[in-house]
C-alpha cells in the first residue's frame, strides 16, 4: 500500500487556515480552553508528517517516557478548527510546517 497519493490538493480553506496560524513555539493557552467530549475528556489534534519519496515519516521524543517516540499532537482549542489545531500543534511539537 502506498501513502503517496500525487492528486491530493489542499482545499483552499486549508491552505488560508495554515497561512493564518501564529507559527510560536509557546503554547497559545494552557488547558482553559480545551476542547472536551461529552465525558469532559480533553480532545487533542495532530499529524504524521509524511516523506513519501524518501519513505520516511515524523515521530518526536516524548518529555513524559524516556526513549518513546509519538506523533507530533496537542490540545484542540476552541477557538479553532481540528485541523487548525493539528497544523499549530504539529509546528509547536516538531518544528514542520
Amino acid at each position: 500500500m502506498s501513502v503517496h497519493n500525487p492528486t491530493f490538493q489542499p482545499s483552499s480553506e486549508s491552505v488560508q487556515q495554515a497561512e493564518n496560524i501564529e507559527y510560536t513555539k509557546k503554547a497559545r493557552h494552557g488547558h482553559g480552553k480545551d476542547v472536551t467530549d461529552q465525558s469532559g475528556v480533553r480532545q487533542v489534534a495532530g499529524c504524521l508528517p509524511i516523506d513519501p519519496v524518501n519513505r520516511r515519516f515524523l515521530l518526536v521524543s516524548s518529555r513524559k517516557n524516556a526513549g518513546a517516540w509519538v506523533i507530533p499532537k496537542g490540545g484542540w482549542e476552541e477557538d479553532e478548527t481540528q485541523e487548525h489545531a493539528a497544523l499549530r500543534e504539529t509546528w509547536e511539537e516538531a518544528g514542520i510546517k
